[in-house]
């Protein structure tokens, strides 16, 4: 008897459990810019930009689902001014340590996700296949405090993926808001001259991969080379609209933590 074809969700999170495991041996220089926006969307002075040392972490046995799949970052080097009030030149820049983009498709994760499949697309010339994807339920928006405040916005979006309809491979990532989202901020905050409320206007994301050859052994891989997100909010003092974008080079195998592989 044929044994049955795995629908392609589940295809997908499989592709993703073995890029990950195939990933977790690879270091990539991660540059980080990020550009202040006029009203119609052109660059506004000097933009910040930060470099750093990126390397996805895996660990299928950690406690909790957000917990296996994680980007790490060390920093390099940084140069430009503060986007946020002065003394807070890292506030705009990525926290050290997040979420990788592809971890809700793991099979741990999977049942909080409503998954559709689209019409069936071409993407850098390859046939590919469309799914969408929102949480099954709604998640309000989380403020996190640190050194900087930092907003998680998941539970406000919708997603597409495109997918290598053959292989599973995941080729492009787009997230975009459901609509305006409030947040409040947190009295500390707010009683430092901040505004206490914010309304987030735009948040929209598209990540990109492409494929990258490695020696010793032989080996293609899809690894991200983009990501671009545009934010805009707005409060009672003004409006921030910031482009994002995020590079990837000089991929690498390491096999220690002191020999690199080139």
């Amino acid at each position: 008897m044929a044994q049955a074809t795995a629908d392609p969700v589940t295809r997908l999170g499989d592709y993703v459990q073995t890029y990950y495991s195939k990933a977790r041996s690879i270091v990539a220089e991660e540059t980080v810019v990020v550009q202040p926006l006029r009203i119609d969307m052109t660059a506004d002075g000097f933009a910040r930009r930060a470099v750093y040392e990126l390397r996805v972490e895996w660990n299928p046995d950690a406690a909790t689902p957000a917990e296996r799949a994680t980007s790490v970052r060390q920093l390099l080097k940084e140069s430009g001014p503060a986007i946020y009030d002065k003394g807070e030149e890292r506030c705009a820049d990525p926290p050290l340590i997040t979420p990788e983009p592809l971890s809700f498709l793991l099979s741990d994760n999977r049942d909080e996700w409503k998954f559709v499949m689209g019409r069936q697309d071409r993407i850098d010339g390859r046939p590919a296949m469309t799914v969408e994807y929102s949480l099954r339920a709604a998640r309000p928006a989380r403020v996190t405090e640190k050194e900087c405040l930092f907003t998680d916005l998941t539970g406000q979006t919708i997603g597409r993926l495109w997918a290598d309809a053959a292989t599973a491979e995941i080729l492009r990532v787009d997230e975009r808001l459901t609509g305006l989202v409030d947040i409040k901020i947190p009295k500390e905050w707010w009683q430092r001259g901040r505004p206490r409320e914010i309304t987030f206007e735009r948040l929209n994301s598209s990540v990109r991969y492409k494929r990258v050859t490695f020696a010793d052994p032989v080996e293609d891989l899809l690894l991200p080379v983009s990501i671009e997100t545009v934010h805009v909010h707005r409060s009672d003092t003004g409006a921030s609209r910031l482009r994002i974008t995020h590079a990837y080079t000089n991929y690498r195998r390491f096999v220690t933590g002191s020999r690199i592989i080139p």
